[in-house]
């Protein structure tokens, strides 16, 4: 990977990505505006964190942060990752996946959430997302579901093509459109009280 793209993205640090890592990964400022909404909570956990960058954000936060992810590679980038943003005793990293009584019941208790199912279509570019919530894999219906029994504190990001219907059945929550330098990057779906903490209904964010 081109270092200078990983630093702009991610902060000046040599921080280990892979192609679907660097793609699936949140940059750094957003990160840094979306984890603020937990600030002062005590857990929270990370759901299919990729190489660790929001669970860097988040724990800049917090007191702790629980990281699950299905991938053995994707957790080795993110200790690598956690290590180099000095937040290594902050984080608990969990293999498995995220819907399995295993994994279900090494979580004792989080105060909120930040949920992160991957978009990407099967067998294509990480650039080709879904719409529908229950093709995302884990299923963010039965991610939501099963997370939403810890915690009502949520937050659910969703890719800039999700058909907004689906959203219909779920509680209520807040809808936040988030941009970089102008340019529509995703969603975010805000849950229990942090619904409180989002002001507007769009998120903009400057690099210059």
């Amino acid at each position: 990977m081109d270092k200078d793209k990983i630093f702009q993205k991610f902060g000046n640090k040599e921080y280990q990505v892979n192609e679907n890592t660097f793609i699936m990964g949140i940059h750094h400022l957003l990160g840094e505006h979306i984890a603020k909404r937990f600030e002062g909570y005590n857990t929270i956990l990370d759901t299919c964190c990729g190489a660790g960058f929001m669970s860097i954000a988040l724990a800049r936060y917090v007191n702790q942060v629980i990281i699950v992810d299905i991938n053995q590679n994707h957790l080795e980038q993110a200790n690598n990752n956690v290590k180099l943003a000095d937040v290594f005793n902050k984080v608990e990293f969990i293999l498995g996946d995220i819907l399995g009584k295993y994994v279900l019941n090494k979580i004792s208790k989080i105060d909120g959430a930040f949920l992160d199912p991957d978009w990407a279509e099967v067998g294509n570019s990480k650039h080709t997302h879904i719409s529908r919530l229950s093709d995302m894999q884990p299923s963010a219906n039965e991610l939501f579901n099963a997370v939403s029994q810890m915690t009502e504190n949520v937050i659910l990001r969703l890719p800039r093509e999700m058909d907004l219907s689906e959203l219909k059945h779920l509680p209520p929550h807040k809808l936040e459109k988030v941009y970089l330098d102008n340019d529509f990057k995703f969603y975010c779906v805000y849950f229990g009280e942090l619904r409180e903490r989002v002001g507007d209904t769009e998120l903009r964010v400057s690099t210059k």
